[in-house]
């Protein structure tokens, strides 16, 4: 038990570190964010770059005209899912503060991992959501076809990967179960009490 709640006072030090980078990154992020959209968007003489997957391109100035405001509208969106991040920090805490103080089975632990099995399927689901509409604006805001100037490539698709959101319902499975795993630890501690 004592190796428990040395543990968890250490699971509540890194939630709360974790948390202030969580801040930190949402308040850069938003920063960029709203100085992109406050910008014109357009700059002839800026050198380009397209992100596809694990390959960078690097463009000649001038040949994107300007960054389309819907995927920095994606952008800002995906700044927002940090917050579902804080929500499930707060929420972990709730499940750690119990076990360092050497109560691994408290009647709240269950609900609060159903309620954070929940959150990371929202979060998670439309993080995946959001990732998938700024692939799909990316291939429709650029003419890919003027940009591979090789007459190897034939032609350009576009290929989505469901396979966050796989993730995510998987994830949700696990800690679903394991909330009720808690529950009937809290009933046989329960019944443990009440037998001595």
């Amino acid at each position: 038990m004592e190796k428990l709640q040395k543990y968890s006072k250490w699971a509540l030090t890194f939630l709360s570190i974790w948390k202030v980078l969580v801040i930190f990154t949402i308040v850069m992020v938003g920063s960029m964010l709203f100085m992109c959209l406050l910008s014109t968007g357009s700059n002839p003489n800026a050198v380009d770059h397209i992100n596809l997957d694990f390959l960078k391109f690097t463009t000649a100035p001038g040949t994107i005209a300007y960054l389309p405001r819907s995927i920095l509208w994606v952008q800002v969106l995906y700044a927002l899912t940090g917050f579902f991040t804080l929500y499930i920090i707060s929420m972990l805490k709730k499940v750690v503060t119990p076990m360092s103080q050497g109560l691994p089975f408290d009647r709240q632990v269950g609900p609060t991992i159903r309620k954070i099995a929940w959150i990371k399927l929202i979060g998670d689901g439309i993080s995946a959501l959001l990732w998938m509409a700024t692939e799909i604006l990316t291939y429709f805001s650029f003419d890919f076809s003027t940009l591979f100037l090789n007459d190897s490539i034939t032609g350009c698709s576009l290929s989505l990967n469901f396979s966050a959101l796989e993730t995510a319902v998987i994830t949700f499975c696990v800690l679903f179960l394991l909330s009720y795993v808690f529950e009937y630890g809290q009933e046989l501690q329960k019944l443990s009490d009440e037998t001595l």
